[in-house]
């Protein structure tokens, strides 16, 4: 329920703020979203079920098995680095 959860936070976050180009308001937006931030954590929880088969678990993979839920935890990190207020040089023309 917490990847869907969090799938819909992204899909929100795309569909309100990118078409703007409102940076600040999804910086904000993240900041409280908090299904984004427990994704590797319930991915994990997926990962370790008996839910899946082998070759699902390799297709999601983790942060040391590259897959699709490592692209999504290095992505997000980049994303939130990158609208972070704390960025030296953020473009929110």
């Amino acid at each position: 329920a917490g990847l869907v959860k969090a799938r819909v936070e992204l899909e929100t976050a795309s569909n309100t703020f990118l078409p703007k180009k409102n940076y600040k308001g999804m910086r904000e937006y993240f900041l409280t979203s908090s299904n984004m931030e427990k994704y590797e954590e319930n991915a994990n929880v997926l990962l370790a079920s008996k839910q899946l088969d082998a070759e699902s678990k390799k297709d999601i993979g983790t942060i040391r098995r590259y897959g699709v839920g490592a692209d999504v935890i290095i992505m997000y990190g980049g994303l939130k680095s990158e609208i972070d207020e704390e960025n030296e040089a953020p473009d929110y023309s």
